[in-house]
């Protein structure tokens, strides 16, 4: 695992298996987050299928922009230019409320002391623009970004303040070095060894969950089912000839390290990986999460 404080702890490493893709299939396709409903529940993944899907998520809203403003930054974009057009693009009509308030956010954090104290009642008398700018976003996040579910405590002004915060302060901590894949795309060339098979890469929309994002995936077989999927980053390190296979997390719940050993998620990966030709056969790998939470651990 990597996460926001940007401390590496925890990280699982691999050899590469040995990998044969299968010759014939059970016509089935399944994106890697449907094999992880069928492990985790069955009963969700029928219901998927079935056309049943929950309401959309706020918190996977926020993934998505996240991922998003990370991936250009791997395409050689400058990450707070990316920052700009993405937050733009989704909150056009708010942004200069979203820069007043998390603003004034950084200064109550500062100088406002807990909630309750009287620094904090101290610091809202002296700052009443602080309540009407959140007023403000509320009614927007109600009126245009309602469709989405958020949770008690989540808000598009939290988020921006996430965001902003990250993009600020740890920007050059963000991408991995040595980066050859994102999100399916090669963003640099392949070391001595490794090659991509054609059939291996394919564009589709991809399972998010209640989000669905349209890129480049892996296809490979395991057993005779097809499987789908493509991890956020694939990075190589020349110097100690070691593979990084990597998902970016923006929920705040971290795996333990037995979790991050079991997850079936980053095991698939590493099986298209294996399997599409780009990790070879042996191959030292570490896999993990970087978190950007509220730590960036």
């Amino acid at each position: 695992m990597f996460t926001w404080d940007i401390t590496m702890h925890d990280i699982m490493t691999l050899t590469a298996p040995a990998s044969t893709p299968g010759t014939h299939t059970q016509g089935i396709t399944l994106s890697i987050s449907a094999v992880r409903r069928m492990l985790t529940c069955g009963e969700s993944e029928r219901l998927v299928r079935a056309g049943h899907r929950q309401q959309p998520n706020a918190a996977l809203w926020y993934g998505r922009i996240v991922h998003e403003i990370i991936a250009l930054g791997y395409r050689g974009a400058d990450l707070e230019l990316a920052f700009g057009e993405i937050w733009t693009r989704e909150c056009g009509g708010i942004l200069p409320l979203l820069d007043q308030w998390a603003e004034l956010h950084d200064d109550r954090i500062v100088h406002g002391g807990r909630a309750g104290s009287k620094a904090r009642t101290a610091w809202e008398a002296a700052h009443p623009a602080y309540a009407t700018l959140t007023a403000a976003i509320a009614a927007y996040q109600e009126r245009v970004l309602g469709h989405y579910r958020w949770s008690k405590t989540g808000s598009v002004a939290d988020y921006y303040h996430r965001c902003r915060t990250l993009i600020k302060h740890h920007a050059h901590e963000l991408l991995l070095g040595g980066a050859v894949l994102v999100e399916g795309a090669l963003v640099d060339d392949l070391p001595e060894g490794s090659t991509v098979r054609a059939e291996a890469l394919e564009l589709g929309g991809f399972d998010e969950g209640d989000e669905t994002r349209r890129y480049a995936r892996l296809a490979g077989t395991l057993g005779r089912v097809r499987v789908v999927g493509v991890p956020d980053v694939v990075a190589y390190d020349a110097a100690t000839n070691v593979w990084r296979v990597a998902d970016y997390k923006t929920a705040k719940t971290q795996l333990t390290a037995q979790d991050l050993y079991d997850d079936a998620q980053l095991r698939l990966y590493l099986h298209l990986l294996v399997e599409a030709g780009i990790i070879p056969l042996g191959a030292r790998v570490e896999i993990g999460h970087l978190y950007l939470g509220a730590a960036v651990t």
